[in-house]
């Protein structure tokens, strides 16, 4: 069973989206790159072996709290525990937990 691409990478670096295929950034969400889990872990594993550059994200916590998206684009330099904390109990909020 094929892994169905349901991540988008977020840069902190560069406070844009990482375009389809690592081919650069993106502004905006309709034009990031959607991956697999093992390939955004992959490239957040890798991009983030000196300082927390990049986070992932699943494209579902940005379907169901949209002010992640907002809160992404303008805070380039966000703690990422608290970017985590965020999306995580926005999928718990959307599962009704």
């Amino acid at each position: 069973m094929a892994e169905h691409p349901d991540y988008v990478i977020w840069s902190i670096e560069h406070g844009a989206w990482w375009a389809p295929d690592a081919m650069g950034y993106v502004w905006t969400l309709k034009g990031a790159g959607r991956y697999t889990r093992a390939e955004a872990e992959q490239i957040v594993r890798s991009a983030n072996i000196v300082s927390f550059n990049e986070c992932m994200i699943p494209v579902t916590a940005l379907e169901v709290a949209p002010e992640l998206l907002d809160l992404l684009q303008r805070t380039v330099r966000y703690c990422p525990v608290e970017v985590q904390d965020l999306v995580y109990a926005a999928i718990a909020k959307a599962e009704g937990r």
